[in-house]
C-alpha cells in the first residue's frame, strides 16, 4: 500500500542517517489522507522525539508560503503592482542597479541579483533600513530579466515593498493574509520560549554561516548551542530580528500541507490568474532548469536552508517559481 511505503521511507531515512527525524502530511479534497512521523527533532545534547505537532523552521519555504501571498493578496488590492519598479515603493533604490527591477522579476528571481550575501556582517542591530541599503549596494550579476538566478535578495526586496507600502511587518502581514483566512493555528515567526520544546533543531552553531561568510566573518559573534526555536538563517536571525520575508516562519507539516492546498485548490484567497502564473515553470528561462523550482536543483545554489543535523522540514513547495 503506498502509504505504508511512504511510513518506510521515512523510517529508512532515519536509519540510513538521511535525516534525524520527518514528518509526512498529506492531504486531499480538504482532508488528511495520510500522516506520518519518524526519529527525532533533536539529538544534542538530548533525544527529543518528533511528533505530529512539530514545529520546523520552514527556511525558504517562507517565501511561497507568506510573502508571495502576501504580495499577490496587496496587488488584487490595489496596493501593490507586479509590473512596477521596486524604487515606486522603496525609495532608497534610487540610484541604485535595482531601481528599474519590478516587483515580477523580484518575484521570478530575474533581478540580476546574486544568490546570497551575508548582508548581518554590515547591519547587524542596525534595523531594516541598513539591510535595504546593503542590498542596493550589491553589484549585478545579470541585466534584470536576463537570467534566473534563485535569490534569497530578490524576495528580500519584494517583502519590504509589501511592508512599505502596508506599513505593517512581514509576520503581522502574515497574520492578516495567511494564517487569518486560511485558520492557522501553530505558524508564526520567532516562537516564544513555552514553545521551544515543539520546535526542531536545525544545527549545533552557525557552521554553515560561517563558511559561507568566509574570512569576512572572523571575529563575529556567532551562535554556539544547538539552535532551536530560532531561524537558522544569519541574515534573518542576526540583521532582521529573525522575521524576514525570505526566512523566519516555522510551522508544522499539518499547516505546511494546508497552505500548499489552498495554492492549488482555487478557493478564492489568492487572486486565481496570478496564482496560476506564480504556480507555473520558469524551466525556459535562461540559466533555468526545470528542477530549479522543484527545489532539487543539481546545480549548487545558496538559499535560506539549514545544514547539518536537521529534522526534514516538512513536504517541499509546490514547485513555485516565485519562490
Amino acid at each position: 500500500m503506498r502509504w505504508e511505503r511512504l511510513r518506510s521511507l521515512l523510517h529508512r531515512g532515519v536509519a540510513s542517517g538521511i535525516f534525524p527525524g520527518a514528518v509526512a502530511w498529506v492531504r486531499a479534497d480538504g482532508e488528511t489522507v495520510f500522516r506520518g512521523e519518524a526519529g527525532y527533532a533533536q539529538v544534542l545534547p538530548e533525544l527529543r522525539p518528533v511528533r505530529p505537532d512539530t514545529l520546523f523552521d520552514l527556511a525558504s519555504l517562507t517565501k511561497v508560503l507568506c510573502t508571495v501571498p502576501v504580495i499577490l493578496r496587496l496587488h488584487a488590492r490595489g496596493l501593490l503592482h507586479l509590473d512596477s519598479p521596486l524604487s515606486r515603493w522603496l525609495r532608497d533604490l534610487e540610484g541604485t542597479p535595482w531601481s528599474r527591477v519590478s516587483l515580477r522579476q523580484a518575484l521570478a528571481h530575474t533581478t540580476g541579483l546574486p544568490a546570497w550575501r551575508p548582508l548581518y556582517l554590515r547591519t547587524q542591530g542596525r534595523g531594516r533600513d541598513a539591510v535595504l541599503a546593503a542590498v542596493g549596494a550589491v553589484s549585478p550579476e545579470a541585466l534584470p530579466g536576463r537570467r534566473v538566478v534563485y535569490s534569497d535578495l530578490g524576495i528580500l526586496l519584494a517583502g519590504l515593498a509589501a511592508e512599505r507600502v502596508a506599513g505593517q511587518r512581514t509576520d503581522v502581514l502574515f497574520l492578516e493574509h495567511v494564517a487569518g483566512p486560511l485558520r492557522l493555528r501553530d505558524s508564526r515567526f520567532c516562537p516564544p520560549p513555552p514553545l521551544r520544546r515543539r520546535c526542531a533543531a536545525t544545527e549545533r552553531g552557525n557552521r554553515y554561516e560561517r563558511e559561507l561568510a568566509g574570512e569576512a566573518g572572523a571575529g563575529f559573534p556567532w551562535r554556539e548551542g544547538v539552535i532551536v526555536g530560532e531561524v537558522h538563517d544569519g541574515n534573518a536571525y542576526y540583521a532582521l530580528g529573525g522575521v524576514a520575508p525570505h526566512a523566519g516562519l516555522f510551522s508544522t507539516a499539518e499547516e505546511v500541507a494546508r497552505v500548499a492546498e489552498a495554492w492549488v485548490e482555487g478557493s478564492g484567497w489568492l487572486p486565481a490568474t496570478l496564482a496560476a502564473e506564480a504556480r507555473s515553470d520558469n524551466a525556459g528561462a535562461p540559466g533555468a532548469s526545470p528542477a530549479v523550482w522543484a527545489g532539487c536543483s543539481t546545480t549548487p545554489r545558496r538559499s535560506s536552508r539549514p545544514s547539518g543535523a536537521l529534522p526534514s522540514a516538512t513536504p517541499g513547495s509546490p514547485g513555485l517559481p516565485w519562490r
